[in-house]
């Protein structure tokens, strides 16, 4: 998928490439409009290093603010270092927005770098009315000591 551009018209346009062919398609925002791709990933966020990727770094609780009314179909994972995936919780039902905090797994200490994924949980899909309002990544650099 290429950057989103504003055309002649107004409307805001992307590139979609399939392997073979580009095609110029028009940005819809309704998340009923919205599939997710075969392994259930709503969204995978770039690796985070926290502006130093060269400290170690122990990540220690992520807080997410979100709104799922129907059912909870949400799965939060996370990968530190690029190594495997970690699933880390269900997000619970909720019809307003609501702050679920996570407590890291000891998996997640002394590392570099870290991405999060949002996915669905088990085969039902995500709920169309699903929202995110916002993440809050609590991490700690650690300090190299010399002796």
């Amino acid at each position: 998928m290429s950057n989103i551009i504003t055309d002649n018209a107004g409307d805001m346009v992307f590139l979609q490439h399939d392997g073979t062919n580009s095609t110029l398609k028009k940005w819809n925002d309704s998340s009923a409009a919205f599939d997710i791709n075969d392994n259930g990933v709503l969204l995978k966020t770039k690796e985070f290093d926290f502006g130093n990727p060269d400290t170690k770094k122990n990540i220690n609780t992520i807080y997410i603010n979100y709104k799922s009314p129907n059912t909870n179909r949400v799965q939060l994972r996370g990968i530190a270092d690029n190594d495997a995936v970690t699933d880390l919780a269900v997000l619970g039902t909720s019809a307003s927005y609501t702050t679920q905090k996570i407590t890291m797994p000891a998996g997640f200490k002394g590392k570099k770098s870290f991405t999060l994924i949002v996915a669905q949980h088990g085969n039902n899909p995500i709920d169309d009315e699903f929202e995110i309002n916002d993440i809050q990544i609590v991490y700690r650099e650690l300090v190299r000591r010399w002796y």
